[in-house]
């Protein structure tokens, strides 16, 4: 029966190692804050060698700081002792390869209390593809935004030049939506002067008067160049 006992427990151990080494996900075993164990996964996100890795902190592979302004020393030393009140820990954090990379993760972190010293599990989840998405996602939905703004912007321009009876009118609705449409503090436009070959300042934001008078009267050919 004991040998039994023990070819079960051998098996047993080897289906775990295997499940283990070839999961998916990456897996960290941690003792007194240094890395005692990993799988493949990691070394692989890591971009090091199980040798490069053991008795590593995880500050050795983070930056000073995380995304959210926190210190990485004093976030990862919260996360963990929390975990140790029985609260199992879900969070994001950066990390910095051995070639110096970085890449964001998703990272749930556990204690296991075992004798004489418990250990820290950590999963590991690279999400920079989904992290980039995010962000794409967001600037994309911005810059529709702004493009909708700006439209309706034009679109309110032109019926309001459609009801204006004189040209002063006209310049002055216009400046008033190129300033919600430009992001600039400087805004001239000119008109064409009566003798076709100059350009005269009908209205500007920004500039002071000793530039407005020095550009008040442009040539159709200085203009050009």
């Amino acid at each position: 029966i004991t040998y039994r006992n023990k070819l079960a427990y051998k098996e047993l151990n080897h289906k775990l190692q295997a499940t283990f080494d070839n999961a998916g996900d990456g897996i960290f075993l941690i003792r007194n804050g240094y890395f005692i164990d990993c799988n493949q996964a990691i070394l692989h996100m890591f971009r090091c060698s199980k040798e490069q890795l053991i008795q590593k902190t995880p500050m050795h592979f983070s930056p000073k700081y995380q995304p959210d302004g926190q210190l990485s020393e004093q976030k990862c030393r919260d996360r963990i002792n929390t975990a140790f009140d029985d609260n199992v820990q879900y969070f994001e954090w950066q990390y910095i390869p051995h070639d110096g990379s970085i890449f964001e993760a998703d990272v749930t972190l556990t204690v296991v209390k075992l004798n004489p010293e418990p250990l820290v599990h950590m999963i590991v989840r690279d999400i920079t593809e989904r992290k980039l998405a995010e962000r794409q996602l967001k600037q994309s939905k911005a810059r529709l935004i702004t493009q909708n703004q700006n439209l309706s912007l034009l679109n309110a321009l032109s019926i309001q030049l459609h009801s204006c009876t004189s040209i002063d009118s006209i310049v002055d609705k216009t400046l008033d939506i190129l300033l919600q449409l430009l992001n600039t503090p400087y805004i001239a436009i000119y008109l064409l002067d009566d003798d076709k070959q100059h350009l005269k300042l009908a209205r500007s934001h920004g500039f002071n008067e000793q530039t407005k008078q020095a550009a008040k009267r442009l040539s159709m050919s200085d203009s050009l160049n």
